[in-house]
């Protein structure tokens, strides 16, 4: 599928999970194991360098990783609007809960959809969140399990909040001096 992408439009992006696992099972890149989180999880880093690897080696084309996620953390002009309006919500609701008395639980984000996208909080006990996972649901994907459905283009466009900018595609003609 990426060699096709490739020939077609002469370049392709690749989104992936680290925790994203082979027809065994087993996690790709654990060879980028760097530890275990509190509940001995494997902290996975090496899915996309992995990647990358195969790419250059089988079809022999430029390749490199970014990781998003780190982007927003080095630069808060990359944070969305929605992600700082909901972290202080969170922020919020979290102290006025400590100063009512509640302990061992975790602010949650109740979405909502009606009239337009929002979220307000709610508190859920600790015991019924830790140690769980939340999976990407099943119908976020095609059949292919390659291609993300307008299913979740409708979840995620309002958590980046403000439209995306438009790009201008450049003719690739030759500036005349």
């Amino acid at each position: 599928q990426v060699e096709a992408v490739y020939r077609r439009i002469g370049y392709v992006i690749v989104v992936v999970s680290e925790a994203v696992r082979d027809e065994q099972g087993k996690p790709l890149g654990t060879v980028g194991q760097v530890g275990e989180d509190a509940f001995q999880h494997p902290l996975l880093s090496g899915a996309a360098q992995y990647l990358v690897e195969l790419v250059k080696q089988h079809l022999q084309l430029r390749a490199r990783f970014d990781k998003p996620g780190d982007l927003q953390r080095m630069a808060s002009n990359c944070i969305s609007q929605t992600d700082q309006d909901e972290a202080y919500l969170v922020g919020q609701a979290a102290l006025l809960a400590l100063l009512s008395g509640e302990s061992d639980k975790m602010v949650t984000l109740l979405r909502h959809t009606e009239p337009a996208y929002h979220c307000s909080t709610g508190l859920v006990e600790l015991a019924r969140v830790a140690n769980a996972q939340q999976l990407m649901p099943n119908h976020f994907l095609d059949e292919s399990k390659t291609m993300v459905t307008q299913a979740f283009f409708d979840y995620a466009l309002p958590l980046i909040g403000a439209s995306l900018p438009d790009h201008a595609k450049l003719a690739k003609t030759k500036a005349q001096l």
